[in-house]
């Protein structure tokens, strides 16, 4: 069983072929992740994108704000992160535990660089296409 780190950062490219890596990740999900729980995309307004760098400096400081807002509930922050930047419109996925009762209104209130979009994690524990998405390059 593959369990997720309290604060856990995956690197754009998995050091893995692409099918274990896929695996690997969804057990991760199904093991760490629960229904109601969200798969979070944070954008950048076109005007504003960032250098790489800068993208994951911003994925940081927001991550502390999150991490912050867990803390003060007394709840602990469980999260996968995957920056997308060889686009012209770098953007970030991130797998997010809800638990605490921190919810979609709060996180995109958090994030003030651009859009947030999320997709809720159903209930069958089937992520391997949200795995395959994640380990992709």
């Amino acid at each position: 069983m593959i369990v997720a780190d309290r604060y856990m950062v995956l690197a754009p490219k998995m050091k893995q072929d692409g099918q274990t890596a896929e695996v690997e990740l969804a057990e991760l999900i199904r093991n760490n992740f629960k229904p109601g729980d969200v798969h979070m995309i944070i954008t950048y307004r076109r005007d504003q994108r960032p250098t790489k760098e800068e993208c994951r400096r911003e994925l940081e400081k927001f991550l502390r704000k999150v991490r912050k807002a867990y803390e003060s509930r007394g709840q602990e922050l469980k999260y996968i992160a995957v920056t997308r930047n060889k686009s012209r419109a770098p953007h970030h996925h991130i797998v997010i535990n809800t638990e605490s009762g921190i919810g979609v209104k709060e996180l995109n209130e958090l994030w003030d660089k651009g859009r947030t979009r999320f997709i809720y994690l159903d209930d069958t524990g089937q992520y391997g296409h949200l795995a395959h998405y994640l380990a992709r390059e």
